[in-house]
């Protein structure tokens, strides 16, 4: 089976089982002065294979280098005049260059084994290091030279995808990962463990992630002919589903899902997700139903395990989004017994107290947090802030500016509206200068030092 046929700028066209190999090249001084992306190695031209050389009576190379590098290099490149094909030489070059950080000595050394030696291994080690350069165009051109020689090895095809996606490539990415799931039509994950972050485009224009996540929707429908149950499949489709605002897709794959799996490890964390989905849908009924049994199975899952501090701080949220802020209370309080270091419930216990309208409550519980020395820091900290701003909505402004005050570089635009509210205009407006200086982009401070 071959990689499908692509345009000239896709696959390189290969000439299995002839006696020349088409691939990048070591390029000519008099290329690199005409053509800056002929250092790149994007000049091509044949070169035949060469047979390996005989090294009778030759000393075996040793892995560790002793010498000093400068002179272990100029001894290698010595060998190499005599035996400019021995591959073993070449990855003595490269790995000299590498303890000496020189890239771009090794980047032409890699180019340079490749191009004499006719070997994948120095193809796939080339693409490496232009995707750690960034130049992803140029690693995907030899991750094309590299299947070649491997077209139905799952693995190569596997990298030629993921750098075609890097590349911007969607129409080489998209048959290399429909080639990936015909080879792997047996395997858990066909598609690799990673293609859900690949799929998520961070970074991308909106137009081209949109494009990508698409993609991603396309290759796992084909995928699920063949694991129509596999969780992890359907888990991607969801989220990949939901990210388009596919929410019918979405739910059906996230409900497929749950359905198939009912004792995976992220069955409850799905149903979460589909409740996201149910309420994008406006389904408010399939809402209650289905978060009233997610409740009752986290009652169970905490009631058998005190210690999965993920299911108390999901059956909390739950619940608070039911409207349940007694029951809320009680778990969170049941969270925090069986782990006082709770962060997530300590910050929800007292916001909770905050909605329901019992600020002393709040007040007196966010005390004894930073009043306890044995507390991490950061928990103060970030109790503290909550502290304060719970002190400045309630109008208690010596308290709130009693603990802004403490790191007041970093509390500026906290510490202003303080000040304006206690009629200090002139040091209220000095911090709001400051604050917007740090941090232009912030609108309450600019709406403040408009005001």
């Amino acid at each position: 089976m071959k990689l499908p046929p692509v345009k000239e700028s896709g696959i390189m066209k290969s000439k299995l089982g002839g006696s020349k190999q088409l691939k990048p090249s070591m390029p000519s001084k008099s290329d690199v002065a005409n053509d800056p992306m002929a250092s790149r190695g994007l000049v091509r031209r044949d070169v035949p294979r060469s047979k390996m050389p005989e090294k009778k009576g030759e000393k075996p190379l040793i892995n560790d280098i002793t010498e000093p590098l400068d002179e272990a290099l100029a001894d290698v490149e010595t060998k190499l005049t005599n035996s400019p094909t021995d591959p073993e030489l070449h990855k003595l070059k490269i790995k000299i260059l590498r303890k000496m950080q020189n890239r771009t000595e090794l980047r032409q050394a890699l180019l340079q084994a490749a191009n004499v030696c006719n070997m994948p291994f120095f193809g796939v080690k080339l693409a490496e290091q232009l995707e750690e350069d960034g130049a992803y165009a140029d690693a995907l051109q030899w991750r094309q030279w590299v299947a070649n020689f491997h077209p139905e090895d799952p693995d190569t095809v596997r990298r030629l995808a993921a750098t075609a996606v890097r590349a911007g490539d969607l129409e080489t990415a998209e048959r290399a990962y429909s080639l990936l799931i015909k080879l792997r039509a047996d395997e858990e994950l066909p598609l690799g463990g990673t293609f859900y972050e690949e799929m998520l485009g961070r970074g991308l224009p909106p137009e081209k992630r949109q494009a990508l996540q698409k993609m991603g929707l396309r290759l796992l429908a084909r995928a699920l002919i063949h694991r129509e149950t596999n969780a992890s499949i359907l888990e991607a489709a969801a989220r990949i589903a939901y990210r388009t605002k596919s929410f019918t897709e979405s739910r059906g794959a996230y409900e497929q899902a749950i359905r198939s799996n009912p004792r995976h490890k992220n069955v409850n964390q799905w149903k979460v997700e589909l409740l996201n989905v149910y309420a994008q849908l406006g389904l408010q009924e399939n809402w209650r139903k289905l978060n009233q049994n997610l409740i009752a199975d986290l009652k169970e899952v905490v009631k058998k395990d005190h210690t999965d501090m993920r299911s108390w701080n999901m059956l909390a949220k739950q619940q608070i989004q039911a409207g349940l802020f007694e029951d809320a209370i009680t778990t969170l309080k049941g969270a925090l017994r069986a782990d006082s270091k709770n962060a997530q419930a300590l910050w929800q216990l007292g916001r909770l107290y905050v909605r329901r309208g019992d600020s002393q409550s709040a007040i007196d519980f966010y005390r004894d947090i930073i009043d306890d020395p044995t507390e991490k820091k950061a928990i103060r900290r970030a109790i503290e802030r909550a502290l304060a701003e719970l002190y400045f909505k309630l109008g208690h402004y010596d308290e709130a500016l009693q603990i802004y005050m403490r790191e007041v570089e970093s509390n500026s635009r906290m510490i202003a509206p303080i000040l304006e509210a206690t009629g200090n205009l002139e040091e209220a407006e000095e911090l709001y200068l400051k604050s917007v200086a740090q941090n232009p982009r912030d609108a309450k401070s600019h709406l403040g030092l408009a005001e």
